[in-house]
């Protein structure tokens, strides 16, 4: 199995960031191939780094859409960027 880190940076709308971002992290965690979710607040956003482990690049992106899907998902927070090692995947 390989591993690698999506990266998010995310902007929290709302009134109760810390719930907010632990029922993400929650539903993520569920998330078959996800091995750990860390969160860090800076200002009034957080980064995300959610660590997955994957046998091919078809299932790589199968796992980002599944997270993606998730994040986009939930209307009190917003992705302002999202990323990943490629050399990790492919």
């Amino acid at each position: 199995m390989r591993q690698t880190t999506f990266r998010f940076e995310l902007r929290i709308l709302s009134n109760d960031p810390q719930s907010t971002l632990d029922a993400i992290k929650s539903r993520l965690e569920e998330v078959k191939g996800v091995k750990e979710v860390r969160l860090c607040f800076i200002g009034d956003g957080a980064e995300m780094n959610v660590e997955v482990a994957f046998a091919t690049k078809e299932d790589a992106k199968v796992l980002h859409h599944k997270v993606m899907k998730s994040l986009i998902a939930n209307q009190e927070i917003r992705i302002n960027e999202a990323s990943s090692v490629l050399t990790d995947v492919f």
